[in-house]
């Protein structure tokens, strides 16, 4: 017997959760193009959270800071890992969804950095994703089964050996600077906290599969 591997078909939400993710990964694109060519605005320090200022003076940062980037290769390993989590997940995002668990995640980072990290500055959007993780891994916990699911329960279990790692290591250089551990750390707790509070997608369409 022959086996096929059948594509990953995405509803329409998710289809337009997928426009979403495209047009995020846009913005840090042009950000990125944007610096390049006019380093004169100095976008990384206008964008940049700065740990040790208060959260009253840079609100803006919040968000901000995830969407600027170092360079073109930290860019490029945030957009990739960013849209490889989307889409091993998608089954548990809308648009809505995904901004909300974003702006929470966002949130999270920027508290914990504040109140426990040392004074410093970070950028990328790796805290971000670790926020999804935390997040759809969650929502595995509650008694998703689907494939892509228990895929995601390994990665919950890879983020948090390497966060542990980056919390307890005096120094630990990723793609050249210092890893941002307790933004990483902020943004996978507030996913997890979000994932708790937020109803499982998949499992409403299986019960309206099975409902007569």
């Amino acid at each position: 017997m022959r086996y096929t591997l059948q594509p990953l078909r995405l509803t329409r939400s998710q289809r337009i959760t997928g426009y979403f993710v495209v047009a995020l990964a846009s913005i840090m694109t042009l950000l990125q193009l944007a610096n390049l060519c006019w380093p004169q605005a100095q976008l990384l320090s206008q964008l940049e959270f700065i740990v040790g200022q208060p959260l009253s003076q840079q609100p803006w940062r919040i968000i901000t800071a995830h969407f600027i980037h170092l360079d073109w290769q930290h860019l490029v390993v945030n957009v990739v890992a960013f849209v490889a989590a989307w889409w091993i997940f998608a089954a548990n995002y809308t648009s809505l969804r995904m901004a909300c668990l974003l702006t929470f995640s966002a949130l999270g980072a920027a508290v914990l950095s504040h109140f426990f990290a040392p004074a410093h500055s970070f950028v990328g959007f790796s805290a971000l994703t670790h926020g999804m993780v935390g997040f759809a891994t969650m929502q595995v916990l509650r008694g998703n089964s689907d494939i892509r699911m228990s895929i995601g329960a390994l990665m919950l279990l890879a983020i948090v050996i390497k966060t542990v790692v980056e919390l307890n290591a005096q120094q630990i250089n990723w793609l050249g600077v210092e890893a941002a551990a307790h933004a990483h750390l902020g943004a996978m707790l507030a996913g997890l906290i979000f994932g708790a509070l937020t109803p499982t997608l998949t499992r409403n369409v299986n019960n309206n599969k099975k409902a007569p």
